[in-house]
């Protein structure tokens, strides 16, 4: 981890910001584990679920600044997260990982409104950009990071 670290601080791969919270939903733990450690980087918190309908319940969108979601899940899909994520007014951006990169799933998931469609495998500086592009004072204000 101290590893990673460095390498991202030598990209200037490091947000400034404070009191960051990050919501990352996956079925599979090691994902979890990975986009938890490369996000730990950027985020002062940084909460895992493994199932959409976990997340959904326990998590106070208020507090949460980005999330990033599988698609493909058991129960209930990253797509329908995102609708009823959507459907409450939650304006939080949204990126969306998946294994599968066909214009079908990317052309739907844009009209839910996910901000970004990046496929697996990926790479730490992908989620990084993405985390960046997306935090930045430019993009979004606090006002509108949140609901």
């Amino acid at each position: 981890m101290d590893f990673l670290k460095f390498l991202l601080h030598d990209e200037g791969m490091t947000l400034s910001h404070k009191n960051l919270k990050c919501l990352v939903v996956d079925d599979e733990q090691d994902i979890l584990e990975i986009l938890q450690m490369i996000l730990s980087n950027v985020f002062d918190e940084v909460v895992v679920s493994s199932s959409a309908t976990e997340a959904l319940e326990s998590t106070n969108f208020q507090e949460i600044d980005l999330i990033f979601s599988d698609i493909s899940m058991p129960g209930m899909s990253g797509m329908e997260f995102l609708k009823n994520i959507r459907s409450q007014q939650i304006k939080i951006p949204f990126i969306f990982l998946s294994g599968f990169s066909d214009d079908q799933r990317i052309q739907e998931a844009e009209k839910l409104g996910a901000n970004l469609y990046l496929t697996k495998p990926f790479r730490p500086q992908d989620i990084l950009n993405a985390a960046k592009h997306y935090l930045s004072e430019e993009r979004f204000d606090d006002d509108e990071r949140r609901i």
